[in-house]
């Protein structure tokens, strides 16, 4: 039946959640969650935990955060970084299979 689920993602998804406005752009608008998490002064952790818990109802486990707060301190954009981890955790098989 066409109307079953397909485990597996066509060309034009894959192409939409790796390129495509739908993700990058909401994830780079200037008036995102990202934005105002920074703008009010959360601190990185408290942003990587908020961004995991939304997407994958779960804390970051400690080899995740430990990882992705040395990326946040060594960049020199934090905003820019941030859209880099949130693109990849809603671009990771954890959230496109389980969310």
């Amino acid at each position: 039946c066409e109307c079953d689920r397909s485990p597996g993602f066509s060309r034009k998804q894959a192409l939409e959640l790796t390129v495509g406005e739908m993700v990058s752009g909401k994830v780079a608008d200037p008036s995102s969650r990202i934005q105002s998490l920074i703008e009010n002064g959360a601190s990185d952790q408290e942003i990587l935990v908020e961004f995991y818990t939304r997407a994958l109802s779960r804390m970051p486990n400690a080899g995740a955060s430990e990882k992705l707060l040395d990326y946040i301190s060594s960049s020199d954009d934090r905003q820019k970084a941030w859209e880099d981890i949130l693109w990849t955790i809603l671009n990771s098989k954890e959230f496109i299979y389980q969310h």
